[in-house]
């Protein structure tokens, strides 16, 4: 199931990437390059809680590091040396990449809010995890066990190659994908949220070991880990009452393979942490027991190159089910904060040459 949502075409375009002027860059500074306001309450309006650079200078844009990363930029909107046509100006596409537990019924809050911002909105389904939860979940599909990590990233990969290079926000698993596909130049911005860590980062938070084995249980080989109301309430939505992570249960929770978190440990999780990539932001959620938001915050300070934007935002009280609990609607005008403050914008999508 791919739940997509489109705006009709705006007849202007603004620049697919912000010129270096309009641009702040990492600092080669004291490390992370970023530092953070302390964390918001609830209620707090999002623009209070913006991450602001640290030492920050301006310099190059990732407008200008595409024509050192890319074979091909699109700058401008249009390919260098070619004239604007009206098929140059489309809707800008955003894909949404659930993770472990969840399938694309977990975006449709957000994709409601996004299409009506003028975005074009897309969620694909991992492979077997397309249809409703319930019924994923009375009637687990067969081989979901022996799912790969491989096969998930080569199935949203191919739809973002459809779209040329769209923007991407994951949660989760799907947000180490977000990581994976910006750093093979196939994004023009991603937002990660509470993401699986690349390259084996591990954390020694009692919640994410636990989980973590629970999840990776070699002993269990290919068997499906099967999704139960109590063990939701307790890991993943743990900052509900009983009754509301009842309810989420009932509404998003699906079984899952455990070779999933098992591949994300191995060379199918890993990423060139030093190489310039599109503008990244990182978010975490306080309370999360399944990726804390130290190790995300580690995540977000092993990215080294000084030239690319990568940004990290915590939010307090949120579990890892903060897509979704209340108050969502913060950490969802983050995001788009963030992709609107980076050069993409509603309306200012370009047709794109083939990527890497």
């Amino acid at each position: 199931m791919d739940i997509s949502f489109s705006q009709e075409n705006s007849p202007t375009a603004d620049r697919f990437f912000a010129s270096a002027t309009e641009r702040n860059i990492r600092s080669p500074g004291a490390g992370t390059g970023w530092r953070k306001r302390p964390g918001p309450q609830r209620g707090e309006e999002p623009s209070s809680r913006e991450v602001i650079p640290g030492n920050a200078i301006h310099g190059r844009a990732f407008s200008s590091l595409c024509l050192e990363a890319f074979e091909e930029p699109i700058l401008n909107g249009r390919a260098p040396g070619r004239r604007r046509s009206a098929g140059d100006y489309r809707m800008t596409d955003i894909v949404f990449v659930h993770g472990m537990f969840q399938n694309p019924k977990s975006w449709e809050n957000w994709i409601r809010m996004f299409s009506d911002k003028g975005y074009n909105c897309h969620a694909p389904a991992w492979p077997l995890h397309e249809g409703d939860p319930r019924s994923l979940r009375d009637n687990p599909p067969p081989g979901l066990g022996e799912l790969r990590l491989k096969d998930v990233i080569a199935s949203i990969e191919a739809t973002v190659r459809g779209l040329g290079r769209p923007v991407m926000i994951g949660h989760s698993v799907g947000g180490l994908i977000t990581q994976i596909l910006l750093s093979r130049g196939l994004l023009s911005a991603g937002v990660a949220i509470d993401s699986v860590a690349p390259n084996a980062m591990v954390d020694f938070d009692w919640g994410f070991l636990k989980n973590s084995a629970i999840i990776a249980n070699p002993l269990k080989g290919d068997e499906p880990i099967y999704m139960d109301a109590k063990t939701f309430h307790g890991a993943f939505a743990n900052s509900l009452s009983e009754e509301e992570a009842a309810r989420a249960f009932e509404a998003t929770a699906t079984h899952d393979s455990r070779n999933i978190l098992r591949d994300c440990m191995g060379e199918d999780g890993r990423i060139d942490l030093d190489a310039p990539h599109a503008p990244l932001l990182l978010i975490g959620g306080e309370e999360d027991e399944i990726i804390p938001a130290h190790l995300t915050e580690k995540n977000h300070r092993a990215y080294k190159d000084e030239g690319s934007v990568a940004e990290f935002v915590s939010f307090p009280g949120r579990s890892h089910f903060i897509c979704n609990e209340p108050d969502w609607e913060e950490v969802a005008q983050t995001a788009l904060q963030f992709i609107e403050r980076n050069g993409v914008r509603a309306g200012s999508g370009a047709r794109s040459i083939e990527p890497m």
